[in-house]
């Protein structure tokens, strides 16, 4: 009997080919096809929660047997490459029961067997823990108390079921025996270590210990708490990005004594970074390269330097220009993928304030070329002007008073803005949805923007905006939901 196997990826609706004879062969055979028709080629469930799938369609003119595997995609690979570490066995029907307690993204494989052809269908996974991807805003109330609210990104399964997406406080949901006061700062990491793919949200307070809150990203479980006040006699004002240089997981954040410090996102411990009495403002978070890769260079800075570290050995490097001050640092994320990405540093003159340049280095700081020299006397926007980038554009986006501003880097900053908000509105916080470092993880495509409104009336005064990044239009509000914003970021699914 000849027999074939294909694989059609991505498909609704998939037909098995015939063999390779020839149809002039007297002995060909067309061999008798099978048609797979799903809904979807991913499948969303819960850990512990029974999940039953029987809406599939498999047609066949002979009787079939079915496989039903799944398991992690192979180290190095995607789930788009169907490559198994190891395969588990769950059904020989062409429906699952089964309760998957392990959350996580796999492959999941169907096989379909009538005796002359077989058919393979894959999926994609999930098996979530609640919370795997929405957003984060991080507020403090009037009293200094703390809370993180949570507006999830539904599944179709939980759109069709109308399930909630609004969340007031998983924090303490979740942490029952844990208070969190006065939030400073979140981040989210999601990177590789010795000890296997880790990613984890960390929450830095001034609360009277200074804690560091190190969560799970994917389950939300407290791992460690870390005292920062105990330590160094202070705390984190700021949480930066990741620095990979090697696999260390580690995050270089800025003390409230304006001194830099490594907080290590695998064992939840700190690190001063330098003896040298510095004076430091804000530490970056941003994201390098297209993909928002991690920066070989950690780097700080106040009005009078950028305090850059591209190792251990060459310590804390201070890049300053006389006569003028560090006014804000932006990085453009380049088209191709490089690792050199620009950062464009923008700097005020002392004695003329409305006079401004560019100089533009490396993520080593080794190397300054000029970029260009513009005069304004109204610019909008101020050194506590938060820039950010995305994978789909050149361009930056920054707030300053109620508005946000558009900034290809090369030209001079806008007049006008590129979104207001309502009157009264006061920017807390912007982010972007990001999602992660692989190539095919999307998002990148909504802004959003956490305000305060002191004059609303209405028990919270905390908003949140979400707009569309190619058009700027309102995609969604959610109006007098929070207390006063500190941080919002998009918590996206992780490995």
């Amino acid at each position: 009997m000849n027999r074939t196997s294909s694989i059609l990826i991505g498909a609704l609706t998939l037909v098995s080919l015939v063999s390779c004879n020839w149809k002039d062969d007297p002995n060909y055979k067309e061999l008798m096809p099978i048609t797979i028709t799903v809904p979807s080629d991913t499948i969303n469930t819960n850990a512990g929660e029974r999940l039953i799938l029987n809406n599939l369609v498999i047609e066949s003119n002979l009787e079939t047997t079915c496989e039903w595997v799944y398991g992690c995609p192979k180290k190095g690979t995607s789930i788009q490459d169907h490559d198994f570490e190891k395969i588990i066995k769950i059904s020989e029907n062409p429906n699952i029961d089964y309760t998957f307690d392990k959350i996580g993204t796999y492959i999941l494989r169907l096989k379909v067997d009538n005796g002359e052809s077989i058919q393979l269908k894959f999926f994609t996974l999930n098996v979530n823990a609640g919370y795997d991807e929405g957003v984060l805003v991080l507020c403090n109330s009037e009293e200094g108390k703390s809370n993180l609210s949570f507006i999830k990104t539904l599944t179709k399964e939980e759109e069709m079921t109308q399930q909630e997406r609004f969340f007031t406080d998983i924090f303490h949901s979740l942490n029952p025996n844990y208070t969190l006061e006065k939030a400073q700062d979140i981040y989210m990491g999601d990177f590789p270590a010795k000890l296997g793919h880790l990613s984890k949200l960390v929450i830095a307070t001034n609360d009277e210990k200074g804690r560091i809150y190190q969560m799970d990203a994917k389950t939300m479980e407290l791992l460690t708490v870390t005292p920062m006040q105990e330590q160094y006699g202070t705390y984190c004002t700021e949480l930066g990005g990741l620095h990979a240089k090697s696999n260390e997981g580690g995050n270089f954040i800025l003390g409230a004594d304006k001194q830099p410090y490594r907080y290590d996102m695998v064992l939840g411990f700190i690190a001063a970074f330098s003896d040298e009495k510095l004076e430091l403002e804000h530490t970056y978070e941003g994201l390098f390269d297209k993909y928002g890769k991690p920066n070989k260079t950690a780097f700080w800075w106040g009005p009078n330097y950028v305090a850059s570290r591209y190792s251990a050995t060459k310590g804390i490097q201070l890049t300053k220009e006389e006569g003028w001050e560090v006014f804000n640092v932006a990085c453009k994320r380049i088209s191709n993928g490089n690792s050199d990405n620009p950062i464009y540093i923008l700097f005020q003159n002392k004695q003329d304030k409305s006079s401004f340049k560019v100089k533009i280095t490396t993520d080593n700081f080794r190397i300054f070329k000029n970029g260009i020299n513009f005069t304004n006397a109204d610019l909008k926007m101020d050194r506590n002007s938060k820039i950010i980038n995305t994978r789909h554009s050149n361009d930056v986006y920054y707030a300053y008073d109620n508005a946000i501003y558009r900034w290809g880097l090369i030209s001079t900053p806008a007049l006008e803005p590129a979104i207001r908000l309502p009157k009264g509105e006061l920017i807390r916080d912007i982010s972007t949805n990001f999602k992660g470092m692989e190539k095919d993880a999307g998002g990148e495509d909504l802004l959003y923007i956490a305000t305060y409104n002191p004059n609303r009336t209405s028990e919270h005064k905390g908003s949140l905006y979400i707009y569309q990044f190619s058009d700027n239009s309102l995609v969604e509000k959610f109006e007098g939901k929070f207390d006063d914003p500190v941080k919002v970021i998009y918590k996206y699914r992780t490995k």
